[in-house]
């Protein structure tokens, strides 16, 4: 499994998880710092990952 961190993730979490040989990263690590959430869950389905977020009424919204 792939996990996108959402924004209000640090990366240090991201490489928490990836010393765990999770594949974890983060929206800003991908550049995307300060997009919306639409423009993430697409570059997160483009990319094959799962978010991991605390903004989980845009994201089910977004999944519909």
């Amino acid at each position: 499994m792939k996990l996108l961190l959402d924004e209000m993730y640090a990366d240090k979490l991201a490489q928490a998880l990836r010393d765990q040989s999770i594949d974890a990263t983060t929206v800003g690590e991908l550049g995307m710092a300060g997009r919306s959430d639409a423009d993430v869950f697409a570059a997160a389905v483009g990319g094959g990952y799962a978010v991991l977020t605390e903004n989980v009424s845009d994201f089910a919204r977004l999944c519909a």
